[in-house]
C-alpha cells in the first residue's frame, strides 16, 4: 500500500499522478457487410452477337475478239480487272468464261406477220422472154447476215462481299459502267499481270467489251469471301454457244 502522510504534511517521497487512459479513436472504415447468400438460380445465357450474312453480286459482260480458248488460258487477267473495276478484292471474285451466243440468221425486220386471211392471186401467163438465172449466192434480203462472225465470249462472275450495303456498291458501280471503262481496266489487269508473271498478253490488241449486263444481289450459302475455292465456284462453264437456226460453228 502507498504511504499516506496527513493533510498539509510535506511527504517525503511524491506521489505518482494518476494517468488517464486516453479513449481510443473510433475508425472511420465501415465494417464489412456480410457476404449475401449465393442464388440458385442459374444466370441467363449471354446471347451471341450474329456475324453478317455475306451475299454474291451476279453479272455478266461480254467480249468479241478474243477466242473462248484465249480467255481461258488468261483467267487471271479477268479476275484482276473485275477487282480493278469493281473495287473489290481479286479473291472475292469468281469468274466462268463460255462462248458468247451468236446466231448467224436474222428474221427481216420488215417482215410483220398478219391473221388477215391471204387472198389467192391468180397463176400467170408463162412468158415467152428468157428469164436471167437467178443468183445462187444469198442476199441480205434472203434473212441472212452477211457480216462475218467473230470469235466472243461471255464473262459470268460472282463476287462475294460481307455485307448488304457493300453488295449495293457494287451494284451502283455496274449500272454507271460503260464499256470503255471495262476495256481500260481490261488493259491495266493485263499489264499488272505481266509484271507479276513475265508473259506477255496479247488478247488485249483484239478484244472488245459488247455488253454488260445489270447484276443481281443474292444471299450466299455459309462462307467466307476469300476461301479458297474455284475460281467457278457457283458458276457453269457449259458450252452452250450454240443458237438460233444458224448454229455456232
Amino acid at each position: 500500500p502507498s504511504p499516506t502522510a496527513s493533510r498539509g504534511a510535506p511527504t517525503t517521497s511524491p506521489v505518482p499522478r494518476p494517468v488517464v487512459a486516453p479513449t481510443p479513436t473510433p475508425t472511420l472504415r465501415p465494417s464489412p457487410r456480410p457476404t449475401p447468400r449465393p442464388s440458385a438460380r442459374p444466370t441467363p445465357t449471354p446471347t451471341a452477337a450474329p456475324t453478317p450474312l455475306p451475299y454474291v453480286v451476279t453479272g455478266a459482260i461480254s467480249f468479241s475478239g478474243v477466242s473462248l480458248e484465249e480467255a481461258r488460258a488468261e483467267r487471271r487477267v479477268f479476275l484482276r480487272t473485275l477487282a480493278i473495276l469493281l473495287g473489290v478484292d481479286e479473291s472475292w471474285v469468281r469468274v466462268a468464261i463460255r462462248r458468247a451466243r451468236r446466231s448467224r440468221r436474222r428474221l427481216d425486220a420488215s417482215y410483220a406477220p398478219t391473221t388477215a386471211p391471204t387472198r389467192e392471186m391468180p397463176t400467170p401467163a408463162p412468158s415467152l422472154t428468157p428469164t436471167a438465172t437467178a443468183a445462187s449466192e444469198p442476199t441480205a434480203a434472203d434473212g441472212f447476215s452477211l457480216a462475218p462472225t467473230a470469235a466472243g465470249v461471255s464473262l459470268d462472275y460472282n463476287v462475294s462481299v460481307p455485307s448488304i450495303s457493300e453488295a449495293e456498291a457494287v451494284e451502283a458501280v455496274v449500272e454507271t459502267t460503260t464499256p470503255a471503262d471495262v476495256d481500260e481496266a481490261v488493259e491495266t489487269a493485263a499489264t499488272e499481270v505481266e509484271a507479276e508473271t513475265g508473259t506477255t498478253i496479247t488478247l488485249v490488241d483484239s478484244i472488245a467489251t459488247e455488253d454488260i449486263s445489270a447484276v443481281e444481289i443474292v444471299a450466299d450459302p455459309p462462307g467466307t469471301p476469300g476461301d479458297d475455292d474455284p475460281p467457278t465456284l457457283g458458276l457453269s462453264e457449259a458450252d452452250d454457244g450454240a443458237s438460233g437456226d444458224g448454229g455456232d460453228g
